[in-house]
């Protein structure tokens, strides 16, 4: 009897655990609760994807604007470059100018010179010439006529 009633109480506690199972099965709902589940990895993998979608967008932003600051960089370097070109330019045909002005007037005061060069010459030779007539008077005559 003993082992009658023991086999009736392990048969009346594995029903009353398969009793208890089924109605913790239809106060949970297993399905409902699976579909929370997957919405929130939805919105997990789409905020993910939003995420990654914004890094990448900002990655290709960053990349646009250092393109366009290189860019920049490079037309301001080529009008500077220009800018110094065209002023080099300038001063070379300043410094031609000035080169060419002082040339010129170096070979003015070069002919002014030669010019007064050549009238002391001839002052100076006519002066000789007169000395000279001068002295053959005073051999000829023994008197010295100065004129003047």
């Amino acid at each position: 009897m003993v082992s009658v009633l023991s086999t009736l109480g392990v048969v009346a506690i594995f029903t009353s655990i398969v009793v208890m199972f089924r109605r913790l099965k239809t106060k949970v709902d297993v399905i409902q609760n699976e579909k929370e589940i997957d919405n929130i990895y939805n919105q997990m993998s789409e905020n993910f994807g939003y995420t990654e979608k914004m890094i990448e967008s900002s990655i290709r932003d960053v990349n646009d604007n250092l393109k366009d600051v290189h860019r920049s960089l490079i037309e301001d370097d080529e009008n500077i470059r220009r800018e110094l070109e065209s002023l080099v330019k300038v001063f070379h045909k300043d410094d031609k100018e000035i080169v060419s002005l002082v040339d010129s007037r170096c070979d003015k005061l070069d002919r002014k010179i030669m010019d007064i060069n050549e009238n002391l010459v001839k002052t100076i030779n006519s002066f000789k010439e007169e000395l000279s007539k001068l002295q053959k008077r005073e051999d000829e005559g023994g008197k010295t006529i100065i004129k003047g």
